[in-house]
């Protein structure tokens, strides 16, 4: 048993060595807890990394640099500003300034304005709230109808960028300086923020309309497919192409032969970048380029989809017909627990929760992972995801 125990320690250290450091971009990648927004700008050219291989993570971004950041995402990925080179309205961005060209664009279109009549500070870091302020006008609101500017300016920008999502899994102070990672995290909400128009015949905005695509199942046992459908628009879509393929039900992920890239669902999404095995069994929201399922810039799971509980299949229990326990805590049922669907761990095979009930503390099962999953945001459990867990005499 101790040799045995010290062969599965080798495996799960080797296992989560290979997790850790596959496919790190940067550096200093270990430091970046904003992984999906930085990698994804990164993909699409919206922020850089440096020349030394590191990203710098909590270095603060400057206004200048905002600026550029808010033209690459305008203008779907190109940061060629070398058509708006004019002389400047800001005494303190010179002829030939780096930023020149983003600075005139975004002034120009009202997304970005100066400290004063005549000063910029393009070396000034900017604040989250700032940077929100930036992005809420990109996706259709007007300053002046949605208070965002004059006195009480950053409260009302707050509130309608928390309204809008923008704040979500932003660990920083708004109020402060930004850090990159963060203004990352900010510009990746936004770009799954819809995007808004003002209706003078109502009074107020409404959300723009687009065509996107929706799952519609198959009929008489046939797969289903990708539909047309109107949705809303997203400042993704608006301005870089981007689409969001809503409610995948992830059953798989795997490994491209030849590749450092995977593929979902059995290749229903190919060259994805990241190994994103950890959501299997989650209803996820796949953003795609194009209407090309071949370039993914993120997965991310729904907001009414999450892990309830995690624990080995020796810890489960059949509490009564609607509850369940994992490792002595109790859950609820959305249907009744012989209903729960269980899916093994990147295959297509499905079993009831009732086959790993059986002799489950005196087979092989007992050893199993197993995750409780949510899918519709009440609390209760959806389904499970079990992973087969193998022991093997190492020579």
């Amino acid at each position: 048993m101790k040799n045995l125990k010290k062969v599965l320690a080798l495996v799960l250290a080797f296992a989560c060595a290979f997790t850790m450091f596959a496919g790190a971009a940067f550096t200093d990648q270990a430091d970046i807890s904003q992984t999906e927004a930085v990698d994804m700008l990164s993909a699409l050219g919206v922020i850089n990394g440096y020349t030394d291989g590191s990203f710098k993570p909590d270095a603060t971004i400057t206004r200048a640099q905002a600026a550029k950041m808010i033209y690459t995402i305008w203008n779907g990925g190109n940061d060629d500003a070398s058509a708006f080179k004019w002389k400047s309205v800001f005494n303190d961005v010179y002829s030939g300034h780096w930023a020149e060209g983003y600075i005139n664009f975004c002034y120009t279109n009202g997304i970005i304005n100066g400290t004063s009549a005549t000063t910029f500070a393009p070396e000034e870091s900017v604040t989250g709230t700032q940077l929100a302020k930036m992005l809420l006008i990109c996706m259709g609101y007007q300053a002046d109808k949605s208070g965002l500017e004059g006195t009480g300016y950053s409260q009302r920008t707050n509130a309608l960028a928390t309204q809008n999502g923008l704040y979500t899994d932003v660990a920083a102070s708004v109020s402060a300086a930004m850090p990159r990672q963060y203004a990352a995290q900010i510009m990746y909400n936004a770009l799954k923020a819809d995007t808004v128009k003002w209706s003078t015949d109502i009074g107020a905005y409404e959300k723009v309309k687009t065509t996107g695509y929706i799952w519609m199942d198959g009929k008489n046992g046939q797969n289903g497919s990708w539909v047309p459908s109107e949705v809303n628009e997203t400042m993704g879509k608006k301005c870089m192409g981007l689409d969001t393929r809503e409610d995948v039900m992830l059953r798989s992920v795997e490994k491209e032969s030849g590749r450092d890239t995977y593929s979902l669902n059995g290749g229903e999404f190919t060259r994805v970048a990241t190994d994103y095995s950890d959501l299997i069994g989650q209803y996820v929201n796949v953003m795609i380029k194009d209407d090309d399922t071949s370039k993914v810039y993120g997965v991310y799971a729904d907001e009414d989809s999450s892990v309830v509980a995690s624990g080995v299949v020796g810890q489960l229990e059949e509490d009564d017909s609607n509850t369940l326990k994992l490792n002595g805590t109790s859950y609820d049922a959305d249907t009744s627990v012989s209903d729960i669907d269980v899916y093994l761990f990147n295959t297509d095979t499905e079993i009831k929760i009732a086959d790993l009930f059986d002799g489950v503390h005196s087979n092989s099962k007992a050893a199993w992972n197993i995750k409780l999953i949510d899918t519709d945001g009440d609390g209760d459990i959806n389904n499970a995801v079990a992973q087969p867990v193998y022991a093997a005499e190492v020579t």
